[in-house]
């Protein structure tokens, strides 16, 4: 999927000029199969490139830079809300959180929840 090539969110007009229909339509039927738009989709994908960077040693600056967030402020606040922690205890690997975990098969695959004190 390009958005997943790309890293990242790619601008409403861009898709809609590489999938050749409207940026409206587009983003309808992509939240319509995904349940989520296109632009929470590209923001998921590039929190998951710094959660697969933050695992592998990176510092957490490095993390940020090279999954494309342009400015600190704006990692933290969405990597603490969505990884239920700072992004450098998770880097750290959660030392002193207690992560309740449960996963369950669905039509879509299996999937996995992990809750920690700030969510899930």
């Amino acid at each position: 999927m390009l958005i997943v090539e790309n890293g990242g969110p790619i601008s409403p007009q861009e898709l809609a000029g590489l999938t050749q229909c409207s940026s409206r339509q587009l983003a309808r039927e992509f939240s319509e199969t995904l349940g989520v738009t296109p632009r929470e989709f590209g923001q998921l994908v590039r929190l998951n490139n710094s959660r697969q960077l933050l695992r592998v040693n990176a510092t957490v600056t490095d993390a940020m830079y090279t999954a494309g967030y342009g400015s600190v402020r704006a990692f933290y606040e969405r990597a603490a809300t969505k990884l239920g922690m700072t992004p450098a205890q998770y880097a750290q690997g959660a030392p002193d959180h207690t992560l309740i975990w449960s996963r369950t098969n669905t039509t879509l695959g299996t999937v996995l929840a992990v809750a920690s004190p700030r969510g899930l």
